[in-house]
């Protein structure tokens, strides 16, 4: 087909748009027809995205109030599970100071501000916010939590971290104590990733926990080498039930807060230098083990008080050294819950800056939210010691998983 018969082919497929332009018009009216031509043009933009980012799958919709042909309007946006998406059919979220102006609001309302007052302290700095930049923020926030939570998981995902986080949130009914649960995934390559985080009312549980590694196996999660956790109680049963063939890492930095808080000042300094010696040698796991009890129940015969302490920490032993099975080059990254506990200590910033709480829960999800954000956005690059022992790694999880189905 030559340059003019494609110049025709193109002229009539425009008509035949236009003439089911007027024909809709006719049937609902001229409002009503540009509202739908203007939520379709949407839904063809996320299509065509979709097509160069298939793994950012589709997911609902949300209302948000935009201008069509000068008359304000509730129109349907079209969403994605990562975020990716944002139609450019939507106008500018600022006037001015566009980038500055979002993370400004996102503190403000996750410190407590009202809209109203948020709105006050944005303008007094040259930044223009209207109702549906609030919408979207709120709705941006909330999106972005979801895809964390329903997003699928890498199969080259070979560490898990587990921890919770006690926060205390205002409710109608006083404040309340909730807790963020959190998971991060560590990739036989060294790439971090969220998996999930949820705020439950209550202490952490392990019941609990349970309930979320099983949304995990759903979302892919099937051959982790390792989960890394704090000591609570009943996890490691969890753990077990769940994934049998998984080990499990009980972080050391718990174990030296826990020796401080049980034992006499000068013994925990003592235990302490010697797990630190112990890590540092990296020798055998086994080897590693019946040193380390043997250096525990020296200490119960020492201390006949502390028996019933000390044989609980002798027993939980091969998981305070589980690390030790895999690549020396690696160890700094998989004996502790570091990365969860840099999450934690942000989101412990604000809670400080809002005298100790949060002043909903909505406001304690968008403070959380944008911490990962930032957080996440810093976790792009592979983590160096893994280069040389990724494929090491991919060899173990083949064997430890040999039979599974």
């Amino acid at each position: 087909m030559g340059r003019r018969g494609r110049r025709e082919k193109r002229d009539e497929e425009e008509i035949r748009m236009i003439e089911k332009a007027m024909e809709m018009i006719e049937e609902v009216g001229f409002e009503r027809a540009m509202l739908l031509l203007y939520e379709a043009a949407m839904r063809a933009e996320r299509k065509e995205y979709q097509e160069k980012h298939p793994e950012d799958s589709s997911n609902g919709y949300y209302r948000r109030r935009v201008k069509i042909f000068g008359k304000e309007e509730s129109v349907r946006v079209p969403r994605t599970r990562k975020g990716g998406f944002r139609s450019k059919l939507l106008p500018e979220k600022w006037s001015r100071n566009r980038e500055v102006g979002e993370k400004l609001l996102g503190i403000l309302l996750s410190m407590g501000y009202s809209r109203a007052t948020a709105e006050v302290i944005l303008s007094e700095l040259g930044v223009k916010v209207k109702d549906e930049d609030f919408d979207e923020f709120e709705e941006n926030m909330r999106q972005y939590i979801e895809a964390i939570n329903t997003s699928p998981i890498e199969e080259s995902v070979a560490f898990v971290y587990l921890d919770g986080h006690r926060m205390k949130i205002r409710t109608e009914r006083g404040v309340k104590i909730y807790t963020l649960y959190m998971a991060i995934g560590l990739s036989s390559e060294g790439k971090k990733t969220i998996l999930y985080a949820g705020v439950e009312e209550g202490v952490e549980r392990a019941s609990t926990w349970a309930q979320i590694l099983k949304l995990l196996v759903g979302r892919g999660l099937k051959r982790p080498l390792m989960f890394i956790t704090d000591d609570l109680s009943g996890l490691s049963e969890v753990i077990q039930s769940i994934f049998p063939q998984s080990d499990h890492q009980i972080c050391l930095l718990h174990l030296f807060r826990s020796l401080r808080r049980n034992l006499p000042r000068k013994e925990a300094d003592k235990m302490i230098r010697f797990i630190k010696a112990e890590k540092e040698r990296a020798g055998d796991y086994e080897e590693t083990v019946n040193r380390f009890v043997e250096k525990v129940m020296e200490l119960g015969k020492e201390y006949p008080r502390l028996k019933f302490y000390l044989t609980a920490v002798a027993d939980n032993a091969s998981r305070y050294w589980a690390f030790l099975k895999y690549p020396s080059p690696i160890h700094k990254h998989i004996y502790s819950t570091n990365p969860i506990e840099a999450v934690f200590r942000q989101i412990r910033r604000q809670e400080v800056n809002n005298m100790g709480f949060f002043a909903s829960l909505d406001y304690a999800l968008f403070s959380i939210a944008l911490v990962l954000e930032s957080i996440s956005s810093r976790w792009l690059k592979a983590l160096p010691a893994f280069s040389d022992v990724s494929y090491e790694l991919q060899l173990m999880a083949r064997v430890k998983f040999l039979t599974q189905n």
